[in-house]
């Protein structure tokens, strides 16, 4: 079954770019930022848990209706900071150095040709709320798209621009904060996800706005590749896309426990959307809740309901949470986008993914069906929709967003070597930003420590400038 650019746009709501915001067809705004991922490889645990705190601050601070997505990408896009390796040892003087560096570039290059390389890129995604349109008559419908006045839009982008100031400030406290993600960047990041073969030959294409005589929405520039629906995946290209949903929460969570879904052995996608919820109608459930179970559990005399008693416990607890502190309850969904170009390939990479969900203290994950195309356009960067939602305590959610990567290294790539998890790593042993240009190596008898100080020689050796 294959779609059209018609179809495919009801479960797109995206209209078009005004600056470097996204507006919706509910009159909603979206900005995007690009963040630097917090390293815990080495961290203590009293550090680990200071950054999850200030990332649920992040959350709580959050307007309510409003929703944000984590959009995590292992990717094996290394060519520049193989490039800008290379082109340090150029125009080395030592004699016969050209011959090592041929060898380098060829293996190097040759680690891009056949992906072995990972490059984390992590990206957050802000929605507003949507714009509230005046209704001309009492029964009359919403619209796809409404008409608004231009004063009235105007006061929507500074109330939105507010929110998003206050989301970057978070993110510079958390120590995630990059920059801000320009049109262009955020179409790029579109161009790639829906048309992921295309975009490794040819680069996006350049976004246009809206012309009167040749006017090129933003779906049809984004949308360049034929989507044909399949039982239990999507193809697009010659890649075959899968999404793997988490369908039951971890028995507890602690801080950084996702980290370990972030360390995949192949090229993924993880997308989390948060959507922060009407806290006085949750706490209005939860007290209905409590009234139900607590006659369940005095009904009778005689005969007392253990269930019942376990369930009032723990709504009560909640409840006096949420009271005593400054928890809210979110709607919470969590997405992991593989592909292959084969039936097996593609086999091998759920069943890891699978495994690594019960490693969360015993999440499970859904293996998406009929439900692939619909859970991939929710994925979409910056759609910020929710695909199978859970509700849980912000507190609770920290402990599962990815904002973890590894540490890349210093400005200046005088040596380029890969980490444990094929992550290149840039060294300059003279950066000004180290408290110590010195250093040792520590390893057992014949793990390879002379043959690693060799070659960190042999690269530095290049770097003249």
């Amino acid at each position: 079954m294959s779609l059209s650019l018609n179809n495919i746009g009801s479960f797109l709501n995206f209209w078009h770019f005004f600056g470097d915001h996204l507006v919706f067809g509910d009159g909603s705004m979206g900005c995007g930022f690009k963040l630097k991922g917090k390293d815990i490889s080495c961290a203590a645990e009293d550090e680990i848990n200071q950054f999850t705190r200030k990332v649920e601050n992040l959350v709580t601070s959050l307007p309510e209706g409003s929703s944000l997505q984590f959009l995590y990408r292992l990717t094996p896009n290394v060519k520049e900071s193989v490039n800008n390796h290379i082109g340090l040892s150029k125009s080395c003087p030592i004699e016969n150095y050209d011959k090592i560096l041929e060898s380098r570039a060829k293996h190097l290059r040759g680690g891009i040709e056949q992906k072995r390389f990972f490059s984390p890129e992590i990206y957050l995604f802000f929605k507003g709320k949507p714009h509230s349109f005046k209704k001309q008559k009492l029964f009359q419908k919403s619209g796809e798209f409404e008409q608004v006045e231009k004063e009235n839009f105007k006061h929507h982008v500074e109330d939105f621009e507010r929110a998003a100031s206050q989301v970057e400030s978070s993110l510079i406290d958390c120590g995630l904060f990059s920059k801000r993600l320009t049109k262009k960047e955020w179409f790029s990041l579109l161009y790639e996800h829906f048309n992921l073969a295309r975009s490794e030959k040819q680069e996006p294409p350049k976004l246009k706005g809206p012309k009167v005589f040749s006017p090129s929405s933003l779906l049809s520039q984004t949308l360049l590749s034929d989507i044909h629906l399949a039982k239990d995946h999507i193809e697009i290209g010659k890649y075959k896309f899968r999404v793997i949903s988490l369908k039951t929460l971890p028995d507890t969570t602690h801080s950084g426990l996702i980290n370990a879904l972030l360390g995949m052995s192949f090229h993924c996608w993880v997308s989390q959307v948060v959507k922060v919820c009407d806290q006085s109608q949750e706490y209005n459930k939860l007290q209905l809740k409590r009234r139900l179970t607590h006659s369940m559990v005095s009904g009778s005399s005689n005969v007392s309901d253990l269930e019942s008693e376990s369930k009032l416990g723990q709504i009560e607890g909640l409840l006096s949470e949420i009271i005593d502190s400054s928890e809210k309850i979110v709607e919470v969904d969590l997405n992991v986008i593989i592909w292959g170009e084969t039936d097996r390939e593609l086999e091998e990479r759920s069943n890891e993914v699978l495994r690594t969900f019960k490693s969360l203290n015993h999440a499970e994950g859904l293996v998406e069906t009929y439900a692939t195309f619909d859970a991939f356009m929710k994925s979409a960067p910056g759609h910020c929709k929710l695909n199978r939602a859970k509700k849980m305590k912000s507190s609770n959610l920290s402990h599962l967003i990815p904002a973890f990567s590894y540490w890349r290294g210093n400005k200046k790539s005088s040596c380029l070597i890969p980490n444990r998890e094929n992550v290149l790593v840039s060294i300059d042993p003279f950066a000004p930003e180290l408290p110590n240009w010195n250093g040792f190596v520590v390893g057992s008898s014949g793990s390879g420590k002379s043959f690693t100080i060799n070659q960190l020689i042999l690269m530095f050796m290049g770097d003249q400038n």
